[in-house]
């Protein structure tokens, strides 16, 4: 049996019209989609495109990393020191003054961790400590007991001093973990979760250098 060969209606000038303008719809949204995924692996992929704010004497750098995070740098003591906070995100936390005093008066600074924490919580730690051990001169670290691990000096707050006050690093995980820097005698406590270490040790960086006034962004 023949088959009967079906042939399409013609389109009418109205049809015509629909189609066409979907055609151009859909090729309108292909490009902005093109465009916007350029504009992303610019913004991805070249290190050389960097955001400056300069804040009294110190000029930060927002630098993007290769695993697509970003952070802010500057020179401070001759070191190149990476940040995460610029000083108005980190003014509100809270911090005793006489933490920061004690940083600045002193003749060497020991920055302590316990090696028992977590390896997670320790590479936090660690970051912290190095930043704060390159913006603060004659910075020292120590772990708060030994531990054959580590071939570093152990010191705890007994052994503080106005000439080398201890700055403790205590990692407190859990939606009721109160985060802050407090001072017991020369002892300087660090306490809360890993973003709250970053944002703590931010914030007595900018206060050491004057950058951050109490919390209030210093003038000039």
């Amino acid at each position: 049996m023949a088959r009967t060969k079906r042939t399409k209606a013609p389109l009418s000038s109205s049809d015509s019209e629909k189609r066409r303008k979907r055609m151009v719809a859909g090729f309108g949204v292909f490009m902005v989609l093109l465009m916007v995924a350029s504009i992303a692996g610019v913004i991805e992929y070249n290190p050389s495109s960097t955001t400056r704010m300069t804040y009294g004497d110190h000029t930060f750098s927002l630098e993007q990393r290769a695993d697509g995070s970003s952070i802010l740098v500057t020179q401070l003591n001759g070191q190149r020191v990476e940040f995460q906070n610029l000083p108005v995100q980190v003014g509100t936390l809270s911090v005793d003054p006489a933490a920061v005093t004690l940083l600045r008066e002193a003749k060497q600074v020991a920055l302590v961790a316990d090696p028992s924490m977590g390896v997670e919580d320790a590479g936090i730690v660690d970051y912290a400590r190095l930043q704060l051990a390159l913006a603060i001169p004659s910075s020292v670290s120590a772990i708060s007991h030994a531990d054959p691990r580590y071939r570093l000096p152990v010191l705890d707050c007994a052994q503080a001093s106005a000439q080398m006050p201890v700055v403790l690093f205590q990692i407190a995980n859990g939606t009721n973990a109160s985060a802050g820097v407090t001072t017991q005698g020369y002892c300087v406590l660090v306490r809360g979760g890993q973003q709250d270490i970053l944002n703590l040790k931010d914030r007595l960086i900018f206060e050491y250098y004057g950058i951050l006034n109490n919390g209030q962004v210093a003038d000039g």
